[in-house]
């Protein structure tokens, strides 16, 4: 395991930080806090899409690129748990795209040597950041676009839903299958009546077929009332 200096760590805010929750801050602040942080950060959950945006500063005489809304994760290897707090998109291109780099940044970390986290270890958690800012049909919608961008960032390549049905249908060889995912997906309903649980079970498992069918997918219902 690469260790770091004592004057690396006297560079860094928090270094043994482990937990942390941001919320109300731009998107050039986030990653700045987390850039000022050490490695040891376990869980971390963000607003996503971020609310107030980055407010990009005119200077006359300097060159502004678009505030990029993604994260970069790479430096946190010990990050088992990435928690989104989800709020209706306002621009759906951009925030699906921005979501992509900060999982793609995320796995990225894993693939380091002193990380090492297991598959098993990893969890992603698609949680309401208010259930009064969806109704169920609003809130499934936003999930159906999220779903295909998920999987291909938490599940390897050559496992999209074409080629599991293909695996289904019989025309496989002796091969055993290898579990293409790298993390588990929880997905937190609305808090709704009993009676919706297998409403949101089915909503939601449409949204992510192959964790479904690697079973990694959990659908976490939080009855009225809790």
């Amino acid at each position: 395991m690469a260790k770091r200096s004592s004057h690396d760590s006297r560079k860094m805010f928090l270094p043994n930080l482990e937990f942390l929750t941001c919320y109300d801050m731009d998107e050039q602040g986030r990653q700045r806090l987390l850039s000022a942080l050490g490695p040891s950060l376990q869980r971390l959950a963000i607003v996503f899409p971020n609310n107030p945006p980055a407010v990009q500063k005119e200077h006359p005489h300097v060159e502004q690129e678009a505030p990029s809304l993604a994260l970069n994760l790479r430096s946190f290897p010990w990050l088992g748990d990435l928690v989104c707090l989800l709020a209706p998109f306002s621009q759906p291109d951009q925030t699906l795209d921005s979501l992509r780099h900060t999982l793609v940044s995320w796995m990225a970390s894993s693939d380091d040597v002193v990380g090492d986290l297991s598959p098993s270890q990893r969890l992603l958690y698609l949680v309401p950041a208010s259930r009064s800012l969806f109704k169920r049909e609003d809130y499934v919608a936003l999930l159906c676009p999220i779903g295909p961008v998920v999987e291909a960032v938490l599940c390897r390549n050559g496992t999209a839903e074409g080629d599991l049905q293909d695996q289904t249908s019989g025309d496989t060889d002796d091969r055993l299958e290898v579990d293409p995912c790298r993390a588990g997906l929880v997905v937190q309903d609305l808090g709704d009546r009993l009676e919706w649980v297998d409403w949101w079970r089915q909503a939601v498992a449409e949204c992510f077929p192959t964790l479904l069918r690697w079973k990694r997918l959990y659908v976490y219902p939080t009855h009225a009332g809790e």
